[in-house]
């Protein structure tokens, strides 16, 4: 009996389910399925999809009111980042649009950190932001640009002049930073 009980298990879940077609669910109870290993590869495919679609949900409730529940779904973001695993960066890079500066701090840490991590960090999305009509948030990109040219990656010189003769003084502070660099 204990031979057959994750047998057993596996059909619980698959049970469970919902989203999966009768083809999975036949396939998940062949035995000759499992001896060829196909119900293993089918399974590894139906968890991949579920963690890429809770990451999704993750960055969707990033916007939480709840300034807990933020500061939770922040770190399991950076964990989820640190861990290299895929991270729809598009969806995080949309969230420097935020209309709550928190927000879009929150984006911008969570970018720095898959810089030191990813080499598939869209740096053009960010380097629009540097046009963006809040200080903080031109401030932030200029932060991640600086952590881009620190892990080696190039940035727009002649922009990041531009910036250092900005408004703000920590805008101008940050873009200064950057020239240091280079």
């Amino acid at each position: 009996m204990k031979k057959n009980s994750g047998f057993i298990g596996v059909h619980m879940m698959v049970d469970e389910i919902n989203e999966k077609s009768e083809d999975f669910k036949l396939l998940v109870r062949d035995r000759k399925a499992w001896l060829t290993g196909k119900v293993v590869i089918e399974i590894r495919k139906v968890m991949k999809e579920k963690v890429e679609f809770l990451i999704e949900r993750l960055i969707d409730k990033l916007g939480e009111e709840d300034r807990w529940m933020r500061e939770e779904i922040f770190e399991a973001l950076w964990i989820t980042i640190e861990r290299d695993m895929k991270i729809p960066f598009e969806k995080i890079v949309e969230k420097l649009e935020h209309p709550d500066w928190r927000l879009r701090e929150m984006a911008i840490r969570l970018l720095k950190v898959a810089l030191e991590k990813r080499d598939d960090v869209p740096i053009a999305s960010i380097l629009k932001r540097l046009d963006h009509n809040d200080w903080r948030t031109r401030k932030d990109a200029l932060r991640v640009l600086r952590k881009a040219v620190i892990m080696g990656n190039d940035v727009p010189l002649k922009k990041v002049r531009e910036m250092a003769s900005d408004e703000e003084e920590v805008v101008r502070l940050e873009a200064t930073r950057i020239l240091d660099l280079l």
